[in-house]
């Protein structure tokens, strides 16, 4: 019988669907053989399971040999224990009503104040108003910076400081003052007190050249001016210079004038 040929188009394209049919089939077998490779490392014992999707379930590690149970979800047991005793079963604080609280607060502000008693005295009675007013009057102002107001005794002392404050140019005269810095002794504030210079310390500890020792301090100014040495000759030198001035208005004093007034030729 004649042999037909085949043209080169055709032989290619049978060659090729054979090759694809076999790397198919390859390749199938291939896998099948790897998953049952797999299978037989995980259950050596060849015992094989009836459901198919239990197949794919691996069990990493037994629940016998951890022995441990899982911890619970309810946290209510790791919080500390409440301070208050009287709980519902729901373990909260029995919550107030909107209505108590409203009552409660206008009840309290209903309530009027009860009226402060009276201002008692060292012996226990009540003050009378000469000495309310007093007190109201020795009571300190905010607008003199919490000055108290000294009583008729200490307000005389403080006159006296001041005046010998102003009359401080006559005492010391190479000390220069302001004429505005003087305080008016007849109209002195109501709320006044003195005010004592802290001593310095120098960095090492010890006391300074600048403050006066225990003995030169006095209890007020007058007193520490007279018992300046230098305070005391420079006001010895001008009293005489003072009498001198007055002793010149006295005994013979018109003779002096015109003997002076006479002409020398």
């Amino acid at each position: 019988m004649p042999v037909r040929s085949r043209s080169p188009i055709q032989q290619e394209t049978k060659g090729e669907s054979g090759s694809e049919s076999e790397s198919e089939l390859y390749s199938k077998a291939y896998l099948d053989g790897l998953l049952q490779k797999a299978r037989d490392a995980v259950n050596p014992s060849g015992e094989s399971s009836s459901n198919p999707a239990e197949e794919e379930f691996m069990r990493l590690q037994s629940e016998e040999a951890d022995g441990k149970d899982l911890p619970s979800l309810d946290a209510s047991r790791l919080l500390p224990e409440p301070y208050f005793e009287n709980l519902n079963e729901r373990n909260k604080v029995p919550n107030l009503s909107k209505g108590v609280l409203v009552e409660s607060v206008a009840s309290s502000s209903n309530t009027p104040a009860l009226p402060e008693g009276p201002v008692l005295g060292k012996d226990g009675k009540p003050l009378t108003k000469r000495e309310m007013k007093e007190l109201r009057r020795k009571s300190a102002k905010i607008g003199y910076f919490e000055l108290p107001t000294p009583d008729d005794a200490q307000l005389a002392k403080i006159r006296k400081e001041a005046e010998a404050v102003r009359l401080r140019n006559a005492l010391d005269p190479k000390t220069f003052y302001r004429k505005d810095a003087v305080i008016n002794v007849k109209n002195m504030p109501k709320q006044i007190a003195l005010g004592t210079i802290l001593p310095t310390t120098t960095p090492f500890g010890t006391a300074s050249t600048d403050n006066l020792t225990r003995a030169e301090r006095k209890r007020s100014i007058v007193d520490e001016l007279v018992e300046d040495s230098e305070a005391k000759r420079y006001a010895k030198r001008k009293f005489e210079e003072l009498q001198g001035v007055h002793r010149e208005r006295g005994r013979d004093t018109l003779t002096r004038k015109r003997l002076a007034r006479k002409p020398k030729w």
